[in-house]
């Protein structure tokens, strides 16, 4: 219809970690060890990979990408690697790319993966769309069915994850207010080089415990405890980019606590740890660049271009029926200020880009004139997700697309 978001859109981009390895080794089973053709043990996992490339607002299959997976087996360990625990080195088993189909498509057949302390289940993948371009992201697994599948052999001989082990406790990300490439962790991590993330932490949330973080690995330097909530600078308390090692507190600590998280109401939009996420078109944006009251901005509309059915942005973006929602911040400075609510009332926008309509954005002065110093206090954003209208306000300029979760609520 032209107003459903691409479901093909995939974020965030998660940390490569310390164990990838180029093996150059296409091929769809990678259970075995091509030098010795042994299968490591484990329960049997099928992953079909359906790539995708964006084009006028829809998903079409990507021919030629090549998709890369790596993962622990079922003791936790992964191949080629030296590792203080293991050594595989010359060892490849669980490890493959494959060049996606006509239809977009690769499919691997491998091991359901272990776990290890301080990571949630997961498998690492990459997709390269051609030579010069990479996406590297990690698939997480539902921990009740971890669970069931860690009771079973070869699993058990190692145990089962504590319950809630394979849950994000702490989450760290590459900017500030949360945005950027993430790195989550439930248990201590004695150095984030072995993760690619060390000295890039600009802002974290702690789900639950304390935690101490220290800029030194294995736990040297200065530290300070974080507890429970939501930190989006690093910076406030001398860490920005600075963190290179996390340990869960136990007992009275040693090292000074961080400042107390700020005591509003915690922001809720950011990227939930394993949370999926979409892309949602946007069809109407208002520079607001007054104070509310003088209702003075500059919209972005959507005209369409050779006649024929077209509702502009300016309607699309209209209220039907009245918003449910609720404002965080004041949009000001750094702080996001953020309002979401499904618009009842039939669906909008049904006519945008349909019939071969070619649609083009330009600017429409909404107001009396404004001094060129002038800057945006906020954004004033409507995106359609699924058929349904949402409204936003944000601290900065929105392109094409706004990542949302499965609500349709904003993840920014």
């Amino acid at each position: 219809s032209g107003t459903t978001a691409p479901a093909c859109v995939v974020r965030p981009e998660v940390t490569e970690g310390p164990y990838y390895v180029d093996e150059n080794l296409v091929r769809s089973d990678i259970r075995t060890d091509s030098s010795t053709g042994a299968a490591r043990p484990g329960t049997p996992l099928v992953l079909t990979f359906n790539v995708s490339q964006v084009s006028a607002s829809s998903c079409t299959p990507l021919q030629g990408a090549t998709v890369e997976i790596w993962h622990c087996d079922a003791a936790g360990q992964y191949s080629d690697v030296s590792d203080p625990g293991f050594n595989t080195k010359g060892r490849n088993w669980l490890r493959g790319a494959q060049v996606t189909d006509a239809n977009g498509v690769a499919t691997f057949t491998t091991i359901y993966p272990g776990w290890y302390s301080g990571r949630a289940v997961h498998i690492h993948f990459k997709v390269h769309p051609d030579a010069t371009k990479v996406f590297t992201s990690q698939l997480f697994f539902d921990d009740k069915l971890s669970q069931q599948v860690f009771t079973q052999a070869p699993y058990a001989s190692k145990g089962s994850t504590p319950q809630g082990r394979a849950m994000a406790q702490v989450t760290f990300y590459e900017a500030d207010g949360f945005r950027g490439r993430v790195f989550a962790a439930s248990g201590a991590v004695e150095n984030f080089q072995r993760y690619g993330f060390n000295d890039r932490a600009s802002s974290a949330i702690v789900e639950r415990g304390q935690w101490e973080v220290c800029e030194d690995a294995y736990f040297r330097g200065r530290c300070i405890v974080l507890r429970p909530g939501q930190y989006p600078s690093l910076g406030a308390m001398g860490l920005n980019n600075a963190v290179s090692s996390l340990r869960r507190v136990q007992g009275r600590p040693d090292y000074v606590y961080a400042p107390p998280p700020p005591v509003p109401t915690p922001y809720p939009y950011y990227p939930h740890h394993g949370e999926r996420l979409y892309s949602a078109n946007v069809v109407a944006v208002r520079a607001v660049v007054g104070p509310p009251e003088q209702r003075c901005w500059v919209e972005q509309q959507q005209v369409s271009a050779g006649g024929g059915p077209n509702v502009p942005g300016a309607i699309i973006g209209g209220v039907l029926g009245g918003v449910i929602g609720h404002q965080i911040g004041s949009g000001r400075g750094n702080d996001v200020a953020t309002a979401v609510g499904a618009v009842t009332g039939a669906a909008v926008g049904a006519n945008v880009n349909r019939g071969g309509q070619q649609v083009y954005t330009q600017n429409v002065q909404r107001c009396a004139a404004v001094p060129g110093s002038a800057q945006p206090s906020y954004w004033d954003v409507t995106y359609v997700f699924r058929g349904v209208t949402h409204r936003a306000q944000l601290a900065f300029a929105p392109g094409p697309t706004i990542t949302v979760n499965g609500r349709g609520e904003p993840r920014v």
